[in-house]
């Protein structure tokens, strides 16, 4: 036997309510991401140099740019 039409209908407009409740947070996650503090040079104490920014993705990766480059003034060891 087939539910009645009124308890379909309120069953899917449930879902659909409960999807756009969770799905909401996780869009706007995506959009903007929070500023990042990077106590130390390498980002943390233990040097990890990772960083959890939502700028940089599959769709952004290929507009990258070298921003700076450090010379250590130091010359490579020679072969032989």
């Amino acid at each position: 036997m087939r539910p009645p039409r009124w308890f379909r209908s309120f069953v899917t407009v449930t879902v659909a309510a409960a999807a756009g409740v969770l799905v909401r947070p996780l869009a706007a996650q995506s959009v903007t991401a929070p500023p990042v503090a990077w106590p130390t040079a390498s980002g943390d104490p233990g040097a990890m140099r990772y960083s959890p920014v939502g700028d940089i993705d599959r769709s952004t990766v290929g507009r990258l740019k070298l921003a700076w480059r450090w010379n250590t003034g130091e010359r490579g060891v020679p072969d032989g």
